[in-house]
């Protein structure tokens, strides 16, 4: 019985000394939210990031991320109706400086296109980047305290 004992307690120290696996490394800033000269809406460079997006491409029309939904605290739009959790903003460089800010609403939940029409039609002060200008994306909580880190925008 000795035995039997002394393996249990062996299988299970294994088990018991396991190493958790690392938290995911947070992803960093492709730029940082204080070098952004002129905020377009709210200013959320003091928001705290708690989430990562690790791609976004856009074209003239729309633009493309890999948001799910972070599960921020949501709003119901009463125009769609549908639940609202997070904020999109586009910056890029205009004039020597890198500006922008949130330029729509993002759904709740998987919605990962979004039309550029409100940067288009000058929503906010946006106006379409240049051809050649380099663009960032962030997703921001509808309250401005969270917010995830800001990538580079590939453009096609």
């Amino acid at each position: 019985m000795k035995r039997w004992v002394d393996f249990i307690k062996k299988l299970f120290s294994k088990i018991w000394k396991k190493k958790k696996p690392a938290p995911p490394a947070e992803a960093a800033d492709a730029i940082k939210p204080s070098k952004i000269k002129r905020w377009l809406g709210p200013n959320f460079a003091g928001a705290r990031k708690n989430a990562t997006l690790r791609s976004a491409e856009m074209n003239q029309a729309m633009i493309y991320t890999d948001y799910q939904t972070y599960h921020w605290p949501s709003l119901l739009d009463a125009r769609t109706g549908k639940y609202i959790d997070a904020i999109c903003c586009l910056f890029y460089e205009k004039n020597g400086e890198i500006v922008g800010g949130k330029f729509d609403h993002w759904a709740a939940g998987g919605q990962r296109a979004k039309v550029l029409h409100n940067v288009v039609n000058g929503y906010g002060g946006h106006s379409f980047p240049g051809k050649n200008a380099r663009c960032w994306t962030m997703i921001a909580s509808q309250d401005g305290s969270l917010r995830s880190n800001i990538i580079e925008v590939k453009r096609r």
